[in-house]
């Protein structure tokens, strides 16, 4: 009985309907989340894999170049004392012509470009001092200071143009005595590390991590929440990869897709839920509440009543009042005015009645002009018996109806728990034996 009020109770069907669609949503989210970080790990490891091949294939043509320059660094510091100008200069040229990706190579004593290859497009570098270069001559001390080649880039270059250098600090015995400078040619150097890496699949680019200076495609891949980034040391420094998807994942599409249609049976669910708990609370509602006036009808009362008398067996405290009163001359009223008339007058008395009472009390129709009120107080009180008058004021009170005033009188019987009854058939034949002997017959007349 307790469950059918509850699924009687105004909005209870769109509660649990809501509470399914919910339910099963948050199922079906969790799982489809779950198959969306499987997938997103998955692209994220090829992506991974992708940008370790670009930093492999970019630190092997690196390497090749430092390694050359290397080579030179250590054969001027051991040859310096036997080297004149065209010595040097012969051995530029030869390695400039053996090497890929150098635009030219040039050879600092002390701070003074004193060798440069190929001469030709570089003569304006020739006599160049770097401690009267800004933009260069702190990558130069940099490399002094640390005596380790660093790598800085791309550089605006004196003779035109700009590049990545390679600048590496020659010392003879522990004394500073000149700087190899390598310019590394950028769309050359590139493309022999990239020219094979296109890719449908992902777009990729490639900035100086200090500077977060970019030389290789679109800076904003940096920003993009899906890159990738992979760092990757050179010399004096770090470079930094940004590896982005072109196109999403179809199994990402697939999941929209399914997440579409779970949300849809989610509402079907929850829409057969609706209708099924509609008509149950439909069917409740007629089995427990009276259809003309929405009070609780014979059985709802009958089941309240036990639950009460239940309860006062352990609360010697507290007592029951069962009013039962019926309207005087109810008949006449239906035979003179007709029965939708009769109905107004008792779904107004029934709506006076809820008003006055409390909202843990019952007020119930039994049938025709018959009604009764359960009510719980602290013995002794006179809420009880202030009731009582009240129901009468409140029930004589003039109902208007089509320019009339029509009166209405009330019978009353009332009923307590324990001394008049200990059960409920006992409470409502005691209280309905009072109202018929307090039943006065009254003439109800229009106005």
């Amino acid at each position: 009985m307790r469950l059918l009020e509850i699924i009687g109770k105004p909005g209870s069907a769109s509660r649990v309907s809501i509470f399914i669609f919910l339910l099963f949503v948050l199922i079906f989210e969790s799982l489809l989340q779950a198959d969306a970080r499987k997938i997103a790990t998955d692209d994220q490891f090829d992506t991974l894999s992708y940008g370790s091949i670009l930093r492999a294939r970019t630190e092997r043509e690196l390497n090749a170049l430092l390694y050359l320059s290397n080579g030179l660094t250590g054969y001027l510091s051991v040859y310096h004392g036997e080297l004149d100008r065209v010595k040097i200069n012969a051995v530029l040229d030869n390695l400039y012509a053996r090497s890929k990706h150098i635009r030219n190579f040039a050879v600092a004593v002390g701070y003074k470009i004193t060798y440069i290859a190929p001469r030709k497009a570089n003569e304006k570098a020739l006599g160049l001092d770097y401690t009267l270069v800004p933009d260069q001559w702190p990558d130069v001390k940099r490399a002094v200071d640390s005596k380790q080649g660093v790598l800085v880039g791309p550089v605006a270059l004196v003779q035109g143009g700009s590049g990545l250098i390679y600048r590496y600090p020659i010392f003879i015995d522990g004394q500073y005595w000149g700087l190899l400078s390598t310019v590394i040619d950028m769309p050359s150097f590139l493309a022999g590390a990239f020219g094979e890496m296109s890719s449908n699949e992902y777009v990729f680019a490639v900035r100086t991590k200090d500077s977060n200076q970019t030389f290789y495609g679109n800076a904003g891949l940096f920003k993009d929440p899906r890159a990738v980034l992979i760092d990757s040391d050179v010399p004096g420094g770090k470079w930094q990869f940004a590896v982005v998807p072109v196109k999403l994942n179809p199994e990402l599409l697939f999941l929209w897709v399914i997440r579409i249609l779970t949300y849809a049976i989610s509402a079907l669910l929850a829409l057969a839920a609706y209708i099924l708990l509609r008509d149950r609370a439909n069917l409740a509602q007629q089995a427990m509440y009276d259809s003309l006036t929405g009070l609780a009808n014979r059985r709802l009362l009958m089941d309240r009543l036990d639950q009460t008398i239940y309860r006062l067996q352990r609360d010697e405290n507290a007592t029951c009042a069962v009013f039962f009163f019926d309207l005087d001359h109810f008949k006449k009223i239906n035979d003179r005015f007709g029965h939708k008339t009769g109905d107004i007058v008792l779904m107004t008395i029934a709506q006076r009645v809820r008003e006055e009472i409390r909202a843990s009390d019952t007020v119930a129709r039994l049938g025709g002009d018959e009604f009764v009120i359960v009510i719980v107080e602290r013995k002794n009180s006179t809420y009880i018996h202030q009731l009582e008058e009240r129901l009468r004021s409140i029930v004589r009170k003039p109902i208007e109806m089509d320019g009339y005033d029509l009166h209405v009188d009330v019978s009353i019987g009332l009923a307590l728990y324990p001394q008049d009854g200990k059960s409920t058939g006992e409470l409502l034949k005691s209280a309905d034996e009072r109202m018929y002997m307090n039943k006065q017959r009254t003439d109800i007349e229009p106005t």
